[in-house]
């Protein structure tokens, strides 16, 4: 597979829509057509919908083609924040990990990186991370920060300056003594790249919280957008029990006797 390899390759120059873009091997022409067609969305400040065929390293193509139009068009300091959302924990590690390859081999200005994920996936407390239940975990963590009693919370040091492997990033939070689920929020402040789950943008009850992330002229991407929908639905569909239900009939009738 000449992506496994691409490590031990050297890298490609293109000029696609007038922007110097970097890719890891040489490109094919349905890759080439994809980068194109980013660019233009981008330059343009337009929304695209993408398709790409199964195992031509879309993800790699996405990622080349929106850094390098990035590194071409601004200096770092202005460069407009890049926000790439996936379906699931296990994707986004995945995305992480390609762009960590990415950010080895190929020479653009340096690229800040912020994932945000759950506790489940980055508490490293020894009483919190033991909870299975994640509503515990979130009432568990917010008590000992009010309290004081969370010594990584605390602990305000950054001890990455990006996120290139999620669990390299949390070992190293866990030996500096950080937090990493508040380390990377504190990271996305001044991070070019913030990867994160789809529901974070989605969902109603988590929006007013993130809403703050998003800065203007940002590049927004949902990665995996056939997926989209059910995301959507899942983001705005609650459970009413049958006990809940019984209760708003009595006052209901209540109110109606009266």
């Amino acid at each position: 597979n000449e992506y496994k390899s691409y490590l031990r390759m050297s890298y490609q120059t293109l000029e696609i829509e007038g922007v110097k873009v970097l890719f890891p091997f040489k490109p094919y022409d349905n890759q080439i057509a994809y980068m194109k067609e980013v660019i233009q969305a981008i330059s343009s400040k337009k929304n695209a919908i993408l398709a790409s065929p199964i195992g031509s390293d879309r993800t790699v193509s996405l990622l080349c083609a929106v850094l390098s139009w990035c590194d071409a068009k601004a200096p770092p300091s202005e460069r407009p924040k890049v926000y790439l959302a996936t379906r699931s924990h296990t994707h986004l590690s995945q995305v992480v990990s390609e762009l960590g390859k990415l950010i080895k081999v190929l020479p653009w200005k340096p690229v800040r990186v912020a994932v945000l994920g759950s506790r489940d996936n980055y508490c490293v407390h020894d009483v919190v991370s033991g909870f299975a239940n994640p509503q515990r975990k979130v009432e568990e963590c917010n008590n000992l920060r009010e309290n004081g009693s969370c010594s990584y919370f605390q602990n305000k040091k950054i001890p990455v300056s990006t996120v290139t492997d999620i669990e390299e990033y949390v070992s190293s939070c866990k030996k500096t003594q950080v937090c990493p689920y508040y380390t990377n929020y504190r990271m996305a402040d001044t991070a070019d790249v913030i990867i994160l789950p789809y529901h974070y943008l989605l969902d109603m009850d988590l929006q007013e919280h993130y809403e703050t992330l998003i800065k203007p002229d940002s590049i927004i991407i949902f990665d995996e957008g056939h997926v989209l929908n059910r995301a959507c639905e899942k983001g705005f569909t609650f459970r009413i029990s049958i006990e809940t239900i019984e209760e708003a009939n009595e006052d209901v009738i209540g109110r109606d006797a009266a």
